[in-house]
């Protein structure tokens, strides 16, 4: 994958790539962790490191089992 996020709400910009990738998300984490401001930018990287991208910047992590992926604040 390759993606360029600037200054984006994390929870909008998941939903996104949910809706095109058919992931099934489950937001563990802080409600008010889905209105942080992101910005990445991955060049040619697998799902998890697209997705480690971007959460870690809004300080959650995820666990994935095939499609579905689990989001949590980060311990």
């Amino acid at each position: 994958f390759t993606l360029k996020i600037s200054n984006q709400p994390v929870g909008p910009v998941i939903d996104q790539l949910a809706r095109q990738l058919k992931l099934s998300i489950d937001w563990a984490g802080p409600a008010e962790a889905r209105n942080s401001l992101i910005s990445c930018e991955v060049r040619e990287a697998t799902l998890d490191e697209m997705l480690t991208a971007i959460l870690s910047t809004a300080e959650l992590e995820f666990s994935r089992d095939g499609d579905a992926v689990t989001i949590k604040g980060q311990k």
